[in-house]
């Protein structure tokens, strides 16, 4: 899994940081045993890329897509581990829905609480 796109904006607000983002990835990926090969975009528009709140995994496209603009460091990274958590969930054959309706479900939860405490 790789950091493999970041957009123009993502980049400026970001620039020197994008490595500890990487390095915050690989440390989740170790953490969580996650042996999928997923990409990681840091992009600075919701429409464009399809996300609805502050991040997405595209299970099929094996894509995480993390928005950025104006937001603080740990906050994409908390998103970041928060969707890590779902790969983690989908390899191991659990279920992992994509509507808003999901909020309150145990996917959902664990992935809250596993996307804080890393």
């Amino acid at each position: 899994m790789i950091v493999a796109h970041i957009d123009g904006v993502a980049r400026q607000q970001y620039g020197n940081k994008i490595e500890i983002i990487k390095n915050f990835t690989k440390f989740c990926l170790k953490s969580l045993g996650i042996f999928a090969p997923y990409d990681v975009h840091l992009v600075s528009s919701r429409k464009k890329y399809g996300i609805k709140t502050t991040a997405e995994c595209e299970h099929s496209d094996k894509k995480i897509f993390i928005y950025v603009k104006g937001r603080a460091l740990s906050d994409v990274m908390k998103s970041l581990s928060h969707e890590l958590v779902h790969v983690k969930q989908h390899e191991d054959g659990e279920e992992v829905k994509h509507e808003f309706v999901h909020f309150h479900s145990q996917n959902e939860d664990d992935a809250n609480v596993m996307g804080v405490a890393l």
